[in-house]
């Protein structure tokens, strides 16, 4: 079950749980709350590594980038000095090669600059979920803390009103 799920019946568990009158506490059964928080424990080790693999895709995504633009580049640059026999051709080839930076330059950066929105992308989904369910767990630690310090005033020998 993943973590939107997990806290998705935290949300419902809270929902169900039993009103204090005059209060906006609620009784929850703590077993499952406990048991909830420690299945979203054990799933954060996946979110985390599906963002370690976007960092990495996205590395990868910039060096090949990055080799493609030096590629062509050299490419280019052997093109050019193939074309140098005539004033008319080295003229031409100067063009051709300028062109031929200019264009591939551009894609290398498109291409980086499409690497890098998409990793941002994933990124913010990614810190929006963890933030959600770093919020939902605070939330469900503050309910079970008041839920406890309430059973404990009752515990104390204060009287009840039930």
């Amino acid at each position: 079950m993943g973590v939107l799920e997990l806290l998705d019946d935290i949300e419902n568990l809270i929902d169900q749980g039993k009103k204090i009158p005059f209060t906006h506490n609620v009784t929850i059964k703590m077993d499952r709350m406990l048991e909830l928080l420690d299945q979203i424990r054990e799933s954060f080790p996946e979110e985390l590594s599906q963002a370690k693999w976007i960092l990495q895709e996205r590395k990868k995504m910039l060096e090949e980038g990055q080799q493609e633009a030096d590629r062509l580049v050299q490419q280019a640059r052997v093109q050019a000095q193939a074309m140098v026999s005539e004033s008319d051709i080295l003229q031409q080839a100067e063009t051709k090669s300028k062109e031929i930076l200019e264009r591939r330059g551009e894609e290398a950066r498109a291409l980086k600059r499409d690497a890098e929105a998409y990793a941002e992308a994933m990124l913010a989904k990614l810190e929006g979920v963890l933030d959600k369910a770093l919020s939902t767990v605070k939330a469900g630690k503050s309910q079970l803390r008041s839920s406890l310090q309430s059973a404990g005033s009752n515990v104390s020998g204060k009287p009840s009103n039930a």
